[in-house]
């Protein structure tokens, strides 16, 4: 594919972020990006805070993000930047690093799927290989020294933004420990089901307080009382109590 020149030496567009489900099973949303939509936010490569390579402008459309901006090629870090991705043609991805304002979770198919609803965009980054699916270099304004404006031959079109093909960038959230933790213990529960595993033991200790005023000599016991107690004590040697 033949790109279009931009009009600054330098200057790049790339599709950051797409609005579906991503290899990691998380869904980013059109909504979460109606802060961002015209927002300036710094190009860094690869998620390295610690080198800005440029910056640019978030366009919001409807199946995608894209970053408008520019390469510092002034700077080594950005000139490096800017070749590497010239360089790598239509094989280039794209990702971004944003906070978690407000997410949902919920469970699709017997797996659990969690929505961006509304995030804080920091940055986008030039990646190898991401998450999202559809992300990729539009346009990027050779300079003198390399020569043609062509980067890539596949064909890509903001309107088939949301279908699934090899050329993926995926996203970075700043990840919260306590947001991160808590997800891990709901899915811990949901497969353990404590809560009835819970009510089990309470029914257990129920009927065990109750055991405690049977006789404990087996000619007065009937045998419906006999069995009951076999039954809770075959129940009560599989919990195992922590200290």
């Amino acid at each position: 594919m033949e790109l279009k020149e931009l009009s600054s030496e330098g200057s790049l567009a790339a599709v950051i972020s797409t609005f579906q489900k991503d290899r990691d099973g998380d869904v980013m949303t059109r909504e979460a990006f109606a802060g961002s939509d015209g927002k300036t936010i710094p190009m860094v490569w690869s998620h390295n805070w610690d080198q800005p390579i440029g910056k640019g402008i978030v366009k919001v459309a409807d199946n995608g993000a894209e970053f408008h901006g520019q390469f510092h090629l002034d700077t080594v870090a950005g000139e490096q930047a800017y070749k590497t991705v010239k360089a790598m043609g239509d094989l280039q991805q794209y990702s971004i690093g944003f906070r978690v304002i407000d997410s949902t979770r919920e469970k699709k198919d017997g797996e659990w799927v969690r929505t961006f609803n509304d995030i804080e965009l920091f940055e986008a980054s030039p990646v190898l290989v991401g998450a999202a699916f559809g992300t990729r270099t539009i346009d990027l304004k050779s300079t003198a020294i390399s020569g043609a404006n062509t980067i890539g031959a596949a064909g890509w079109d903001i309107t088939t933004i949301g279908a699934a093909g090899t050329n993926n960038s995926g996203f970075v959230w700043v990840a919260n420990p306590l947001e991160e933790r808590l997800k891990a213990l709901e899915e811990l529960l949901d497969e353990l089901d404590l809560a009835k595993q819970i009510a089990e033991l309470r029914e257990l200790l129920e009927k065990q307080a109750s055991r405690h005023f049977i006789p404990d000599i087996p000619e007065l016991e009937t045998e419906a009382r006999k069995k009951q107690r076999l039954e809770i004590d075959a129940l009560l040697s599989t919990v195992q109590l922590e200290g």
